[in-house]
């Protein structure tokens, strides 16, 4: 501190151990760096602690137990005895339990031990190893969660994500290295959640994982560039060259599924196609139909309900009655499925139609049950809602009200 700012050091935190190098001529040797004292507590560890810290610093952010046992088992730490060791690492304060009613037991390392941990994977070249365990465990979760992600726990799995963002950012960045494949299917399958916060930053992470990747498999890349269209579609606000950009990119996938002779895959690219026209060009409305007869055939609720709420969108103004219609049947479906942010989509959309008919009632009762799913998903997608219903409350004469949902 007499030396440096606080904007320096803080500059110098990511070699934390080269920082903190200086020490008084009373202090015991061992204190005189932080790397010495952590060396100091490494050298106290028997060999199995030692092989499970080293391990845990590919974590970041925390870990459960079930990702602990999976990545860091080994040939030398069997999977059975890592709660026991994870227990003494636990009472010699190297790892920090984290306990939160109704949620499991969360695990994390102080950034600093973190760091030296990774440094002695790196020194025992177990990096990579671990690395990749980290990566592989995390792309098959996020195969498992992606049809929870439209269930009737949606909203547990939405928070689940947030709180292991920061490990899926860690494995992006290893797969971007290693094992671009993997990364593509890790990212595209938790689509659905980075639109509702984080399209910008994960369009930026496919990006990058796409570069050079013209070996990868057919489906993956049709996926994968269907995926980056609807990030281009969600950012695009009014620039027309985001939208022309997600056409482009919508047609080469639609190709690569017509190769693949994947019915559901050209479903999935006709809907987004019409979407994407459906506001300048009157053609989106006959994709969307062609998609919504093809849902059918396939029996995808999912798809149908889907389609119908663009459809209803579609039709929002020149022809309310019929987009009610087919925002009611869309609401009913995601309904049935569970699928809690369809459900607050399709009553704003209902909302917002009924609003443009002078309809107040219909349109309040909708956006109130919207917006208590919105705040039960927990971020975005409110502020229409929100809006809406100031709105009305102010023509309904409630002054106070509107003020209460502007708060």
């Amino acid at each position: 501190m007499n030396m440096l700012s606080v904007s320096q050091i803080a500059d110098r935190l990511s070699a934390r151990f080269r920082l903190l190098t200086a020490g008084r001529r009373t202090v015991m040797p061992r204190h005189k760096t932080l790397w010495a004292l952590i060396d100091w507590s490494w050298d106290l560890l028997d060999d199995n602690e030692q092989l499970l810290l080293s391990s845990l610093g590919v974590f970041s952010e925390g870990m459960n137990l079930k990702a602990i046992e999976t990545i860091c088992a080994a040939d030398d730490l069997e999977r059975v005895k890592i709660l026991d060791v994870l227990g003494r690492l636990v009472n010699k304060s190297l790892v920090i339990a984290q306990r939160n009613r109704g949620q499991e037991t969360r695990y994390r390392l102080f950034e600093t031990i973190r760091q030296y941990a990774v440094e002695r994977l790196v020194a025992a070249g177990n990096e990579r190893k671990y690395r990749q365990r980290h990566l592989d465990y995390f792309r098959k979760w996020a195969e498992q969660v992606e049809q929870a992600l439209v269930g009737p726990q949606q909203d547990i799995w939405m928070k689940q994500l947030e709180r292991d963002l920061d490990n899926v950012r860690a494995a992006l960045a290893w797969a971007r290295e290693a094992d671009k494949e993997s990364g593509i299917i890790l990212i595209t399958a938790l689509w659905r959640f980075w639109e509702r916060g984080y399209a910008s930053e994960f369009a930026e992470w496919l990006v990058r994982l796409l570069e050079n990747s013209e070996s990868l498999p057919s489906p993956s890349r049709a996926k994968a560039l269907w995926v980056q269209a609807r990030f281009k579609f969600h950012l695009a606000e009014s620039d027309h060259s985001f939208m022309d950009h997600s056409l482009m990119l919508t047609d080469e996938s639609l190709a690569l599924y017509r190769n693949l002779g994947d019915r559901q895959g050209i479903a999935h690219c006709l809907l987004l196609e019409g979407g994407l026209l459906a506001l300048p060009d009157p053609r989106g409305r006959n994709l969307l139909l062609e998609s919504l007869e093809l849902y059918r055939e396939l029996g995808d609720k999912l798809g149908v309900a889907d389609t119908l709420s663009s459809l209803g969108a579609f039709e929002g103004w020149p022809n309310s009655a019929r987009a009610i219609g087919y925002l009611e049947e869309s609401e009913s479906l995601y309904r049935e499925l569970g699928h809690l942010a369809g459900m607050a989509s399709a009553l704003t959309s209902v909302g917002l139609v009924a609003y443009w008919q002078g309809d107040l009632e219909l349109a309040r009762s909708k956006l109130e049950e919207a917006l208590i799913l919105e705040e039960r998903l927990g971020f975005g997608g409110m502020d229409l809602s929100v809006g809406l219903l100031s709105l009305i409350s102010l023509e309904l004469g409630n002054q106070r009200q509107a003020d209460a949902y502007l708060k």
